[in-house]
């Protein structure tokens, strides 16, 4: 119906439906929103249904480098409309990769604070503002950001989060809380997640509580975990025969919508392959059984391309993190010959007392893990640099 436009008074409630369609459900994006939507001009629209066509429109154009064209269909967006917001973040994320504005900062601040915008959008203008405050050293602020993300309490996008809060608690110098975030990713609704940061990390907090042996254990750690991974790169084998390699491709962005559509249908052809029977005489069975074949088709080649560009990513990302824990183990060799001389640093990584308080109650970690304590680790550890002779 949007296709042909046979029922022209139809089209905006078809659009609407569409609409709602899309923001909860895996779908075609390439079909839909760069084929359907972008190429056609639908005319006089009202309501959701012109916001939604112009903001993907523009978006569109975005991508393709077209930004007159994408700023004249976001102007027409409709003020208070979810899409507005969607838009203006574009527009951030544009300027973030220019390096042009002075109120990046300010501006990504206020997205986040917009309480008419989408869930979605006020969490990545916070990652955004949380990993720019990072860079420049706000390390307090960057936390901040990151703690005021709004996402289930077993998002597998939490896990990512907790690794750069870890980061800023590392930064600030809370050893404790930071080691207590890496303990969390432990958990085993994160467990599978690709993070080797968490190996170095983990190194980096214990050489600088000159805990020499446990620094060490930790940065090999990652070599061992992710042994058969970097046998598989440095042998030049592709990348996508390596289970962990292409898990981490489709955990994120463009692979994980692509995993997601593939899943979406094969559910649905499993729910057809049962009511089939029941529409066979009509000849509605086969007609759609040949729809599911195309599509799935069609889907398992998009994700097959996503696979392939995720694991090479993913593969830099892991030969960057294995790169810097090796200097890690290097730097451990050479502190382990300077134990106590004039020339050893001290460590400012502080570990706080962990003892239960008046009126707490304190419970060791015995291995079992409950959701509402992921984000409350504490670990107890001694800064052995301030011994004197770390031994």
């Amino acid at each position: 119906m949007v296709r042909d436009r046979a029922r022209p008074e139809l089209l905006p409630l078809a659009l609407a439906h569409l609409e709602e369609w899309t923001r909860a459900t895996p779908h075609d994006e390439e079909r839909l929103e760069g084929e359907l939507l972008h190429g056609n001009d639908f005319g006089a629209l009202e309501g959701t249904a012109r916001d939604f066509v112009a903001f993907e429109q523009g978006a569109q154009d975005l991508r393709a480098g077209e930004e007159r064209w994408a700023q004249a269909s976001f102007t027409t967006l409709s003020t208070g409309s979810p899409y507005r917001a969607r838009a203006r973040l574009l527009n951030l994320a544009l300027e973030l990769q220019h390096g042009t504005s002075d109120t990046l900062l300010a501006d990504l601040e206020s997205l986040a604070a917009d309480a008419q915008a989408p869930r979605e959008t006020r969490n990545d203008a916070r990652i955004d503002s949380g990993r720019l405050r990072f860079e420049k050293g706000d390390f307090a602020q960057a936390l901040a950001d990151y703690q005021a993300i709004d996402l289930p309490e077993l998002d597998p996008g939490r896990g990512q989060i907790y690794l750069e809060e870890a980061w800023a608690e590392f930064r600030l110098g809370h050893g404790g809380r930071a080691m207590g975030l890496l303990a969390a990713l432990d958990a085993p609704s994160y467990r599978a997640l690709f993070l080797p940061e968490k190996f170095l990390l983990r190194a980096l907090i214990y050489k600088d509580a000159c805990q020499w042996l446990p620094a060490k254990r930790a940065a090999r750690g990652l070599l061992v975990h992710y042994a058969a991974s970097l046998k598989v790169i440095h042998d030049r084998r592709p990348l996508t025969v390596d289970p962990a390699l292409a898990s981490a491709s489709l955990q994120k962005g463009a692979g994980q919508r692509a995993a997601r559509l593939v899943a979406r249908l094969q559910t649905e052809r499993e729910e057809l392959d049962k009511n089939a029977p029941a529409w066979r005489e009509s000849g509605l069975a086969q007609r759609l059984l040949e729809l599911y074949a195309q599509e799935q088709a069609e889907a398992e080649r998009r994700r097959a391309l996503e696979l392939q560009k995720g694991a090479v990513r993913a593969a830099d990302e892991l030969l960057a993190a294995a790169e810097q824990a090796g200097l890690a183990d290097y730097e451990v060799g050479l502190a382990l010959y300077r134990r106590g001389s004039e020339t050893a640093r001290k460590s400012s990584l502080t570990f706080a007392d962990d003892r239960a308080g008046p009126g707490e109650v304190g419970f060791d970690f015995d291995g079992e893990y409950w959701n509402d304590e992921l984000p409350v680790f504490r670990f107890a550890l001694a800064n052995r640099c301030n011994e004197g002779a770390a031994p």
